[in-house]
């Protein structure tokens, strides 16, 4: 709620730090945003371009590497969570070619993954909410607009 409300907020340019390269640069806050990717966010995305490129037993133990459909869905959810600010995962790959996400805070526990079948996977539970979030559905944007929605406050 708090996030829509700051997003619909008009702020002015503001001058970036002088430094030797663009002192008295003009940085907008649609600049500043894309700047912003932190180390954090450009990690994870060099880590789901490399998984793209593993080669089956990449473990030395017969795991398989992840399709290409894995990839692109793992990272369609990173530029989501990317947007709606929402607290960068540890990143995980499995021997069967799933790529996983996980988040963990004193009071609850995340997870979002992509098989090679084809399925999104999500849970969620957090403490005072009696229900937590389950998905497991074929991968599609909207199926993970649930997530996503809880995802953003969880931290």
């Amino acid at each position: 709620m708090v996030a829509a409300a700051m997003a619909s907020i008009t702020l002015p340019a503001v001058p970036a730090v002088a430094s030797s390269q663009g002192a008295g640069k003009v940085v907008s806050l649609a600049s500043f945003k894309a700047l912003r990717e932190s180390a954090e966010w450009s990690t994870l995305r060099a880590k789901l371009s490399r998984w793209r490129n593993l080669p089956d037993d990449w473990d030395g133990e017969g795991a398989d590497a992840p399709v290409d459909a894995v990839v692109d869905a793992a990272d369609d959810l990173l530029r989501e969570l990317i947007l709606i600010d929402a607290p960068a995962p540890v990143a995980t790959i499995a021997g069967d070619g799933e790529v996983a996400f996980e988040w963990e805070n004193e009071g609850g526990y995340a997870s979002a993954s992509f098989t090679d079948d084809g399925h999104f996977i999500a849970f969620l539970q957090e403490d005072g909410l009696a229900d937590p979030l389950r998905i497991d559905e074929f991968y599609s944007p909207e199926a993970m607009r649930p997530f996503l929605e809880r995802i953003g406050a969880f931290g």
